[in-house]
């Protein structure tokens, strides 16, 4: 295991361990939805976190495959990221297309 797995693993575990505790404490000070919620953007964030290692040790790879599928990872995480945080518009100008709907009107004048 190399030392960027090793770092990524370390700080995932110790921002689950805190993120469980602030849990246990936002549910028993409010409510399950709020620590549910508390939860669920901790989970995402700590995703995020391990998938930048995976990108950077594909990236930084020799070989030109292991590069490709880093681009392509790179480009799946900042899919999934936005599509968790549910920012549609910011999702759809991340993936390359454009926006789908109704045209916006212009200002008067």
């Amino acid at each position: 295991m190399t030392t960027l797995w090793r770092l990524a693993f370390w700080y995932a575990a110790w921002i689950s361990a805190v993120a469980a505790l602030a849990g246990v404490a936002i549910w028993s000070l409010y409510s399950g939805a709020y620590a549910g919620a508390f939860l669920y953007g901790s989970g995402v964030g700590v995703m995020s976190f391990v998938s930048i290692a995976a990108t950077v040790s594909m990236l930084t790879g020799r070989s030109n495959v292991l590069r490709l599928l880093g681009m392509a990872f790179f480009r799946g995480a900042v899919r999934f990221g936005g599509g968790s945080i549910g920012y549609t518009g910011v999702y759809r100008s991340l993936a390359g297309r454009p926006h789908v709907g109704r045209p916006r009107r212009s200002l008067p004048g």
